[in-house]
């Protein structure tokens, strides 16, 4: 739990445009299953998702294409 909370907070703070910002992180403890759950709120971000665009585009196997996509 306390890795994932790290990694948020410092997601958290990364400002770029092509990066969705992490706005909120929540944990819930079920009391049946004795397992944390955890919830992030983040902006929402225009356009389609990234499975749709790599299914219609292609997976990028080259350094270069993936710098492109997340440029």
């Amino acid at each position: 739990m306390q890795q994932m909370y790290g990694e948020f907070c410092i997601a958290k703070d990364l400002v770029h445009p092509n990066i969705v910002q992490y706005k909120y992180f929540k944990r819930e403890f079920d009391k049946d299953t004795k397992y944390f759950s955890f919830h992030l709120l983040m902006e929402l971000m225009e356009g389609e998702d990234m499975d749709v665009y790599l299914r219609e585009q292609g997976r990028p196997y080259m350094l270069d294409r993936v710098k492109e996509i997340g440029g």
